[in-house]
């Protein structure tokens, strides 16, 4: 689904806060490379970008974003995957 800026987001989905952690990317020998603060949102329905993966973790409709609510979101079982080692693309660092 396309949004353009200023557009709400849809009533179903709500941003419950900010986690005390930064996602980072994993660069090779790149310790400056940019992070994004972790947000938690609900939904009832499954909102996961990777839902067509399978193995969405749905049960409690919460879901990791970032602090621009129009990014993607993930559910626990795939944000997890992308933040754990020996496979990931990012890591998770404390604030």
């Amino acid at each position: 689904m396309i949004r353009f800026a200023g557009e709400p987001l849809p009533d179903d989905i709500r941003f419950l806060g900010e986690l005390p952690y930064r996602s980072q990317i994993v660069v090779a020998h790149d310790p400056d490379s940019p992070s994004l603060l972790v947000c938690l949102f609900h939904c009832a329905r499954n909102i996961c970008e990777c839902r067509d993966e399978g193995e969405c973790q749905t049960t409690l409709g919460l879901y990791f974003g970032t602090e621009d609510p129009f990014e993607p979101k993930f559910c626990l079982n795939h944000y997890q995957k992308m933040h754990t080692p020996p496979n990931n693309a990012y890591v998770l660092i404390p604030t």
